[in-house]
């Protein structure tokens, strides 16, 4: 078993991630993101590991579980 944290910090994820995590809960595999958004493979894989970091997350299910349960709404995110 995994461990998700509860609550997601708005600080911790960019707008680019949360764009792949829009796309992993849409069930687009990194190499598909990659090629939807224009990045390498390598770019989507980083930024994916940077949010696993940051929010204490061991892997992709633990990511899209705290993605989908606690994602900000368009009017919680902050302009960057």
């Amino acid at each position: 078993m995994f461990h998700v944290p509860k609550t997601l910090h708005p600080t911790h994820v960019t707008p680019r991630q949360s764009e792949i995590l829009d796309l992993i809960a849409a069930g687009l595999a990194d190499k598909e993101i990659a090629e939807r958004l224009g990045l390498s493979y390598g770019t989507v894989r980083t930024q994916l590991s940077r949010f696993f970091a940051a929010n204490g997350i061991r892997g992709r299910a633990g990511a899209v579980a705290l993605w989908v349960r606690a994602k900000p709404t368009d009017s919680q995110r902050p302009i960057v």
